[in-house]
Parts: structure tokens; C-alpha cells; sequence
């Protein structure tokens, strides 16, 4: 099997959906689950393509201060990555800024890295596969 990693952006987690106001209630809570789905479906590509890392790169929820049901969704994700030692490199962008008002639910898994504002990082990853370091 090759190295690999996944990337992925803007994934707005907590976004209202417009307009469910025109759709009865099952509906409703169909569409308003699918983007927990949707991180349950990228963390399970993660596993199931054994990758060394996932870059986490901006918005991955709508607002600094997270719906908690999303945000622990997002955390038992976080946990099944780091059961299967998949690290998580985390960046925050405009919509989820790593600001006062960020406030997560629970302390970060030790698998996850969260880009600092500032000065620009990088973090030594060893690939599964071939055992070679990259930077991230």
C-alpha cells in the first residue's frame, strides 16, 4: 500500500441550512445530520486508506462558538483517528478562529495539532508506509 494523507477544507460542520423552514421535520433532521455524516465518512476514509495524517485547513466549523453536538461529534472523531494513530493537523480560518471565543467542548485529542496565529510551524511526520519524514 502507498503513503498517503487527506486533506480537506471549509468543511462548516455547524452551518445553518437555509430554508428548512419549507421542509416537514424528518426532513429537517435528515439534512442537519449530514454534515455529521459527512465527518464521520472523512474520518472513515482516513482509516480505511491507513493515512499517515489529515490536514484539517480552515472553517471546519461555521462560528468560533460551535453547536455542542457538532463540536462532539468533531471530538469522537478526533478520538477514533487517534484509536487508528492517524495524527490531525488542525488550522483555523476565518469562520472558526483561534480566538477568545473559540471555545471547544473538551480538550484535544494528543493526536491533534493546531496551528498557532503567528509565525509559521511545521511538524515532522513519519509516513506509514515508508517510513520517511516529511514536514507539515
Amino acid at each position: 500500500m502507498a503513503d498517503c494523507f487527506v486533506h480537506a477544507s471549509d468543511l462548516h460542520l455547524d452551518a445553518p441550512l437555509g430554508s428548512l423552514g419549507l421542509l416537514d421535520d424528518e426532513r429537517q433532521r435528515q439534512l442537519a445530520d449530514r454534515s455529521t455524516r459527512a465527518w464521520s465518512n472523512l474520518v472513515q476514509l482516513c482509516i480505511d486508506e491507513n493515512a499517515s495524517f489529515l490536514v484539517l485547513a480552515g472553517d471546519i466549523f461555521d462560528r468560533a462558538i460551535a453547536e455542542v453536538g457538532v463540536q462532539l461529534s468533531f471530538h469522537r472523531g478526533l478520538q477514533r483517528l487517534r484509536e487508528a494513530n492517524v495524527r490531525v493537523f488542525v488550522s483555523h480560518g476565518n469562520h472558526d478562529p483561534l480566538s477568545a471565543d473559540f471555545r471547544p467542548t473538551d480538550a484535544l485529542p494528543d493526536n491533534v495539532v493546531r496551528f498557532e496565529p503567528g509565525e509559521p510551524q511545521s511538524h515532522e511526520v513519519t509516513l506509514r508506509e515508508s517510513r520517511e519524514t516529511v514536514l507539515v
